[in-house]
């Protein structure tokens, strides 16, 4: 069943109204609210062959979140939105296109959500390698 545009936007009002009520939430004057994220894997091996990288964050998992937002690490969209099995949301992203944003070396993982209205951001340092390049001396 397809929700109507003043549907999504009531939840949307509703959703933001439960994010004011949670201790330890309050939305920036620029709408803005910083989240805990955890990158998994810690460190990513551009030379991997793997499907995903995961975010798992600190915020509530509603359908809001998932259908009235944009998700991105890096610049990168968001391949998937779920919650864990403890209700916290998760975005998945494709490993190739993770790897095409980044080079070797510490590097900050940026998690942004966005509707237009209001925005969560979070941060994570994941170390980024290269096994095959290492091995062939580039």
């Amino acid at each position: 069943m397809k929700t109507s545009r003043a549907g999504r936007l009531i939840g949307l009002v509703a959703a933001l109204m439960v994010l004011v009520s949670i201790p330890g939430v309050a939305l920036a004057e620029d709408g803005t609210e910083a989240i805990d994220i955890t990158v998994a894997p810690a460190t990513l091996n551009l030379s991997y062959q793997g499907d995903w990288v995961t975010v798992h964050t600190s915020l509530a998992y509603t359908v809001e979140l998932e259908d009235d937002f944009a998700w991105c690490l890096n610049g990168v969209d968001a391949t998937s939105i779920y919650s864990d099995s403890r209700g916290y949301l998760v975005a998945k992203f494709d490993v190739a296109a993770i790897a095409a944003v980044v080079a070797p070396g510490d590097v900050t993982m940026t998690l942004t959500g966005e509707n237009g209205i209001v925005a969560f951001v979070g941060s994570d340092m994941v170390r980024v390698i290269d096994v095959e390049a290492a091995k062939n001396g580039i």
